[in-house]
């Protein structure tokens, strides 16, 4: 009985989970990628192109979540000096490097919004070939393969990670299981944080990747708190001509599905105004001019009682006139594209979010 109850179960969720993934596929617009969403509290996936999915590709730079676990744990950096400096002799004079990689320090928080290579570098390198390769079999962070040299076997190189082990990696981290304490846990947290919206906080690392044949994808990996408990775990990858082609819409397509499925607040809409139509009022329910509303004069005692004239009351300011004291919140509130009811809120664009 208990057995037929379990097969039962599983036909159902099988049953619902394509129907899910549909439901927010459309948010690609067209275009060819894969992603999974994974809910922390009843533990399944909604996914989007399982096979992509399952494919290790490079991380690019949401290696970032591998290599600060391995700086904390060895030691190059600790949760209250995240720093690190490097000569501006050491930095490369690439003539497309924008001002923040050419920076001289950087902390884990600027390294990964800014997306700067010579700090992932850095790591790397005074960690080594054989430890560094000990430290990611043992996070079973993909292939681990670091052939493709220290300073760039994450870019485009031997490094493979697929989106179903990307998932389950983040997921151990903000769990604390992958060898560091609950401080150092926390400074890799707060360098991953992009937003909040009331009680929701959402996490996570961007990345763009060029393959072999020259296609160019962007990633967006991280997690989404409530209530200071986690939420959702998602993973994208989204195919684009450009790094700016894919800079944003990334963060979109995630946004988006995180909306539909409840793990995110919907925008809010705003509220409607009415607005009385004058042009329509009969003339006889116009009030009278404005010279008409001084207080009657009261008679003399011998006088032949008179009935009061009527007070005219001033017609109501038109909403655009109307003291900022009278005015509803919703006037007061943030412009109109971020409480559309059409399209969620525009995400900012973080500095570093058009670098590989």
């Amino acid at each position: 009985m208990r057995l037929n109850k379990l097969f039962s179960i599983a036909a159902m969720l099988l049953a619902a989970g394509p129907l899910c993934a549909g439901g927010i596929a459309h948010n690609f617009n067209g275009r060819w990628g894969d992603m999974e969403i994974y809910d922390a509290e009843s533990t399944l996936s909604f996914r989007v192109n399982l096979p992509r999915l399952s494919e290790r590709v490079a991380p690019c730079s949401t290696f970032y979540l591998p290599a600060a676990v391995v700086a904390l744990k060895a030691g190059f950096i600790k949760p209250a000096v995240t720093e690190i400096s490097r000569a501006q002799s050491e930095i490369p004079p690439t003539h497309y490097w924008p001002s923040a990689w050419r920076a001289q320090r950087h902390n884990l928080r600027s390294a990964a919004k800014n997306s700067v290579p010579w700090y992932l570098q850095d790591i790397t390198t005074k960690r080594g070939a054989v430890k560094l390769k000990q430290d990611l079999t043992r996070l079973k962070y993909g292939n681990a393969d670091i052939s493709g040299g220290l300073e760039e076997f994450w870019k485009s190189s031997s490094l493979q990670v697929s989106g179903l082990e990307q998932v389950d990696f983040i997921r151990k981290m903000r769990e604390g299981k992958v060898g560091i304490n609950k401080r150092q846990t926390a400074v890799i947290l707060d360098s991953l944080r992009l937003r909040n919206e009331g009680d929701h906080v959402l996490y996570g690392k961007t990345g763009s990747c060029v393959r072999t044949d020259g296609d160019l994808y962007g990633l967006f990996v991280g997690f989404v708190e409530k209530a200071g408990k986690p939420r959702a775990y998602f993973y994208l990858t989204v195919d684009g001509t450009s790094i700016s082609d894919v800079a944003v819409v990334r963060r979109q397509i995630v946004m988006d599905s995180l909306i539909e499925l409840g793990f995110w607040p919907a925008p809010v809409e705003p509220t409607p105004t009415m607005v009385a139509d004058l042009s329509a009022t009969p003339a006889a329910a116009i009030p009278a001019p404005d010279h008409a509303a001084a207080p009657a004069q009261t008679a003399p005692a011998a006088a032949p009682a008179t009935a009061p004239r009527p007070v005219a009351v001033a017609p109501a300011a038109a909403p655009d006139q109307a003291p900022l004291d009278a005015q509803p919140e919703t006037a007061l509130a943030a412009p109109t594209e971020a409480v559309s009811p059409v399209q969620p809120p525009a995400l900012p664009v973080v500095d570093g979010d058009q670098l590989p």
